[in-house]
C-alpha cells in the first residue's frame, strides 16, 4: 500500500480545484494524436512521456485516473472532429479570411494560440467571476 502524505500545505489548493477534464492531459493528448497522424514514430516517446507526467499528478492528488481518460478522450475526439469534411471546409473559409482580413485574422489568432498556451486560465477566471456575480443576484 502507497502511504500518500500531501506536500507541505497543499491540501487546500488542490481542494480549489476543478478537475474534469485535466486540461494538461488534454493539451498533450492532442499534441499526441496530431504526431500520430503526422509522424507515427514521434509519438510513442511523447505518449510515454505524457503518461509518467499525468500519472505523478494523479498521484500528487491533481487528478483522479477519470480526469485523464476524460482530458484524453476530448483531445481524441477533437483531433477526430478537426478531419471531417464539414471541419475542413470551414478550415478553407478560415484560409480564406485571412487572405482577406489579415489584421483581424492575426489579433484573432494570437488571441486564441495565447489562451491555449495558457490553459484558458483568463477567461476561466472572468466565467467564474461573471457566473459569481450572477448567482448572488
Amino acid at each position: 500500500m502507497i502511504h500518500f502524505r500531501v506536500p507541505l500545505n497543499q491540501e487546500q489548493l488542490l481542494n480549489t480545484w476543478h478537475s474534469l477534464p485535466s486540461d494538461h492531459v488534454t493539451v498533450f493528448a492532442g499534441l499526441v494524436a496530431v504526431l500520430f497522424v503526422a509522424r507515427s514514430r514521434l509519438a510513442v516517446p511523447m505518449l510515454i512521456y505524457t503518461a509518467v507526467m499525468e500519472l505523478a499528478r494523479t498521484y500528487m492528488g491533481a487528478h483522479y485516473p477519470s480526469d485523464l481518460i476524460g482530458g484524453a478522450a476530448l483531445a481524441f475526439l477533437c483531433v477526430w472532429a478537426v478531419q471531417v469534411p464539414l471541419v475542413v471546409a470551414g478550415g478553407v473559409r478560415v484560409v480564406a479570411w485571412e487572405r482577406d482580413h489579415r489584421p483581424a485574422f492575426y489579433a484573432t489568432a494570437f488571441f486564441l494560440s495565447y489562451q491555449v498556451a495558457m490553459l484558458f486560465t483568463e477567461l476561466r477566471s472572468a466565467g467564474s467571476l461573471l457566473m459569481h456575480q450572477v448567482l448572488q443576484r
